[in-house]
């Protein structure tokens, strides 16, 4: 994923061909086009048997306050709407969200299948999020907007609906891009601002367009509670949570709910809210209560200088899909940390080695497998959710920690905490990554082989070769398996 990719977007006022006869004046003045380029795809290039354009003609104002009015959701907003836990389709798609684009995502969705009360959810949701949500009759392109972790995400296809020629298409085909969330959102001020501005000046007298004029100004004042629950994506509000936990324990540091310097967007998600936005936004408010209080008990007093800030990161980029990212970055750290291939890895004493401390958790949600926590102000730190059942066992509870052990490493930037609960709500690609880390960095593919000679092992290993594969190495049989078949030590199993 790239969050890099450049961004434009543009609107013309021009006369209206009709001469405002069919609408009213605030609408007939707005007449004009936008243009959205993502990278180097214009979205709004559309043709038919006759012509092509690369804009979209139409009356804006509908489009501008739709921009406007859902401004923080389209920024901020990252998850799907939710039914209660264990009712209808929500529960099952956990990081689908995060695996497939807002448009694919929404797409797979039967809507009629659902309850009335779900219905109408996901109606929201489609109406804060899709652009065609403010078409108002004109033919828009087939695109979503949303947040997805510390980018923006746009996607689109060509899902045609009623009122569309059959003979019309969007040339650009089924995509997605990711942009900087600060620049993303200056850009779409810029051009907001900007044509609202041009469109007063044109119907001075309209009340409608001077409360979109006045609107837009208020982005750059609002409170930023309302952004943080939605980035935090959970049911119960943020501010109920804060005084639950003021009133247990004390006040909360304002850095874990800090919103950042920037007045249109939350650029980065603060510590508290980056872990909420990783576990099931029906999580129990207990829960939450604890994870607050494991961060309040690994707080730094004054200046830290951990271990870990010691490990060099790779020069090169580690690209390519995420379970081989995984495997280069484990083969990088053993050699890094100095772990051979003659000895089964000790993980806690690796932890211990880079000053990561372990300790426990007991969620009501056996979903979350472990929390992942570093940072400026935290020290390094793993717990271990004991109610997940995947931790109930050794060779669990050490794949477990060298998973978590990627998060750290690898997934922390300079100076922003880390603070991810690795489970079905995690980031997906995070998550396959450092899957694929814990498998090669307890069993590396050299002493993998060196264990096939010694053993005199075929490529059908039977069940007691199995058994003793998985003592000597330390790791559950799936797991084992499931490496050996990627690696293709052995047939699929």
């Amino acid at each position: 994923m790239n969050p890099n990719e450049p961004f434009r977007i543009e609107f013309r006022l021009e006369t209206d061909p009709d001469g405002g006869s069919a609408t009213d004046p605030d609408e007939a003045a707005s007449w004009g086009y936008f243009r959205i380029e993502c990278g180097d795809r214009n979205i709004c290039w559309h043709a038919d048997d006759n012509h092509s354009a690369d804009r979209v003609h139409w009356y804006l104002l509908g489009l501008l306050e739709w921009l406007v009015g859902n401004w923080d959701a389209l920024l901020h907003e990252v998850r799907l709407p939710r039914p209660k836990a264990g009712q209808g389709w929500g529960e099952h798609h956990s990081n689908e969200q995060l695996r497939s684009s807002a448009r694919e995502v929404y797409s797979s969705i039967s809507v009629f299948d659902l309850p009335d009360a779900e219905q109408e959810e996901v109606e929201h949701w489609w109406r804060r999020h899709a652009l065609r949500a403010a078409a108002n009759g004109g033919i828009f392109p087939d695109l979503f907007i949303r947040r997805l972790r510390d980018s923006i995400e746009l996607s689109w296809g060509n899902v045609r609906h009623a009122g569309i020629p059959n003979s019309l298409r969007f040339v650009a085909s089924g995509g997605r891009s990711f942009h900087a969330v600060g620049e993303f959102a200056e850009e779409l001020y810029r051009a907001v601002e900007s044509v609202a501005s041009e469109l007063q000046a044109k119907s001075p007298n309209s009340e409608r367009i001077a409360t979109l004029v006045r609107a837009c100004q208020a982005l750059k004042s609002q409170a930023q509670d309302n952004r943080l629950s939605l980035l935090a994506g959970l049911r119960c509000g943020l501010e109920s949570l804060r005084s639950a936990f003021r009133d247990a324990t004390g006040e909360i540091p304002s850095s874990w709910f800090h919103a950042g310097m920037n007045p249109l967007v939350i650029e980065r998600a603060p510590v508290a809210v980056a872990l909420f936005g990783s576990v099931s936004p029906n999580i129990e408010e207990r829960d939450l209560l604890q994870l607050l209080g494991m961060l309040r008990s690994i707080e730094t007093v004054g200046p830290s200088k951990p271990l870990i800030d010691h490990f060099q990161q790779p020069d090169d980029d580690i690209a390519g899909p995420p379970w081989e990212q995984g495997y280069r970055l484990a083969l990088y750290a053993r050699e890094e940390l100095a772990v051979t291939d003659r000895d089964r890895v000790e993980i806690e004493e690796v932890l211990a080695k880079l000053g990561i401390r372990c300790t426990s958790l007991t969620l009501h949600d056996t979903e979350v497998r472990a929390v992942a926590l570093c940072g400026q102000d935290f020290s390094p730190t793993i717990a271990v959710n004991e109610n997940c059942v995947n931790n109930a066992s050794e060779p669990g509870r050490r794949f477990t920690l060298a998973h978590e052990l990627c998060h750290i490493l690898f997934d922390r930037d300079q100076g922003v905490p880390l603070a991810v609960a690795s489970g079905p709500w995690a980031p997906v690609d995070l998550e396959k990554r450092a899957n694929a880390f814990a498998a090669m960095f307890l069993m590396p593919e050299g002493r993998l082989r060196q264990w096939f000679r010694r053993n005199g092992t075929t490529r059908f290993p039977d069940d007691n070769e199995i058994q003793q594969f998985t003592s000597d190495f330390g790791v559950g049989q799936v797991a084992a398996l499931r490496h050996l078949e990627n690696l293709d030590l052995i047939d699929q199993f």
